[in-house]
């Protein structure tokens, strides 16, 4: 995966880290097919392109966005100080990378990536949650 990086130059990487670090996470916890492909046979070569090509597309996006997506990481850690809740079932959230940082109004309806269109969520929960409300 550290492979894919190769193709970008720092200055295009260093504005977008925390957005990064927060896709791999959704890679992480999302995609059914990656944790499968990571936890098990994990050297079958369709195993090892599929995890390769789902991350460098994922990667390309980022950089290839024009705005941001994902509220920073500086921001979660900010809304996780101040109060560790899931703005959507409203339970303590135990770990800042057991949050995520989510549009209120979804960024594909328009939403904007903006702090007062945010709030910190579980990952499952705003998982579940889709495209609904």
């Amino acid at each position: 995966m550290l492979y894919t990086f190769s193709f970008y130059e720092k200055r295009q990487i260093m504005p977008i880290a925390d957005a990064i670090a927060e896709e791999f996470l959704d890679l992480m916890t999302h995609d059914a097919t990656f944790i499968a492909y990571i936890t098990s046979t994990t050297d079958k070569t369709d195993r090892v392109f599929y995890r390769a090509e789902t991350w460098r597309q994922r990667l390309q996006q980022l950089v290839a966005s024009p705005e941001p997506r994902r509220f920073s990481r500086a921001l979660k850690q900010q809304w996780y100080d101040a109060a560790p809740t899931c703005g959507i079932c409203g339970q303590h959230i135990r770990g800042l990378d057991d949050a995520e940082a989510d549009h209120i109004l979804h960024y594909w309806r328009g939403g904007p990536t903006l702090p007062d269109n945010g709030r910190l969520v579980h990952r499952y929960c705003n998982h579940a949650r889709g495209g609904h409300a």
